[in-house]
């Protein structure tokens, strides 16, 4: 039996979080023992989603703030489990993971690089994990943008870096499964967007694209799912545009809540000015929904332009709004872009897969094997 730790910043609902949530409960191999450390936040995902049962746990938080002294709680865990891989995840549990590890003796350490560029990359704790990066035994991309960004700046040399995508629940997001929670606007055309309420995701460039689609298509809302800090910013966006009474904002909402939501919106739309993948692209797309994107980084690896969705300059509300209105105002095309994308996730972006090629770097390194993707 092997036993592997995985670090990772909060148990917060958002991507990284709940990838790895997912990936833990599907890693069903009897040589594998998997363990979770957080260091941050009242792990609110794992408690509404109910997955403490499923994996142990380990809250290295003082009443949800971090506490100085998890640095020597890890240690001690590591050296009580017996821990064999050191997997950490996100900037500051990276530091406190890797630190951890060498501290403790852990011969192998891998870490999931979960963005590639990054608005933060050289404030002094992005530049010190990139530095405890470099000597970790293999890196894992989330796509193949994130392990050129890292090659460039040479965080890790490339025959250490591996890419493994990103991966959702198929049997949750499936559109056959899906039961209708939320009732249907049979009067509208709904487009929803999920995503942080952050600069990088550039809802402020949906809010103009939306109100040129308004003025083409009255009978089109938008709803916008997630939080943050630009959320007051953006609803006062919304009324000097005037279409406040078109645009939803609603928060955040379960995990279930979403696949609901999923199923109900005639279109998905991502207008980030950045993004290393893109969970919810992937999760809009199971659900056999068209989407309309920006072309940047690991989003162009998941959205095939023509076939799956329309692909868009960023920072273009045109581009944006043109895209949306062609597929509004074409059903047979969103339909069948819809069933070419949930085919296309069925391919690549499965969580067997996931689980199949990350135990696979595990085992190249505690049978001394070369890894082969």
């Amino acid at each position: 039996m092997y036993n592997v730790l995985h670090v990772i910043t909060t148990l917060n609902p958002a991507g990284a979080e709940t990838l790895l949530l997912n990936f833990v409960t599907k890693f069903n191999d009897v040589n594998y023992q998997n363990f979770i450390a957080y260091i941050y936040g009242n792990g609110k995902l794992l408690k509404e989603n109910k997955w403490e049962n499923q994996v142990e746990v380990f809250d290295l938080t003082r009443n949800g703030k971090f506490d100085c002294f998890s640095l020597y709680r890890l240690i001690k865990i590591i050296k009580a489990k017996k821990i064999d891989i050191v997997h950490t995840h996100l900037v500051h549990a990276g530091i406190l993971g890797k630190l951890a590890a060498r501290f403790a003796g852990v011969k192998h350490i891998v870490t999931t690089r979960h963005y590639g560029y990054e608005h933060k990359e050289n404030k002094f704790l992005y530049r010190l994990e990139e530095r405890l990066t470099g000597s970790v035994s293999f890196v894992i991309a989330i796509s193949k943008a994130v392990k050129r960004y890292l090659i460039e700046r040479n965080v890790v040399p490339a025959e250490k870096i591996i890419v493994i995508y990103n991966a959702i629940d198929l049997e949750m997001f499936n559109p056959a499964r899906a039961t209708q929670t939320f009732q249907k606007d049979s009067n509208n055309l709904v487009i929803g967007s999920i995503g942080r309420l952050h600069p990088q995701k550039g809802f402020n460039v949906l809010l103009e694209s939306f109100q040129l689609v308004s003025e083409q298509l009255p009978n089109v809302i938008l709803e916008i799912v997630g939080d943050g800090v630009l959320r007051e910013d953006l609803q006062d966006q919304a009324k000097k545009l005037n279409i406040a009474d078109k645009v939803r904002f609603m928060g955040r909402i379960s995990y279930q809540e979403i696949v609901q939501k999923l199923r109900q919106w005639d279109l998905f739309v991502i207008s980030s000015l950045w993004e290393g993948f893109g969970i919810a692209i992937i999760e809009a797309m199971a659900m056999e929904k068209a989407v309309i994107a920006t072309n940047v980084e690991g989003i162009v690896e998941i959205v095939d332009d023509g076939i799956t969705g329309y692909l868009v300059p960023p920072k273009s509300p045109t581009a944006l709004a043109q895209g949306i209105i062609e597929l509004l105002s074409n059903e047979i095309k969103r339909i069948e872009m819809g069933k070419a994308a949930r085919e296309k996730v069925l391919k690549h972006f499965s969580m067997e897969q996931c689980v199949e090629k990350t135990k696979n770097v595990y085992d190249s390194l505690l049978t001394s094997r070369f890894y082969n993707a």
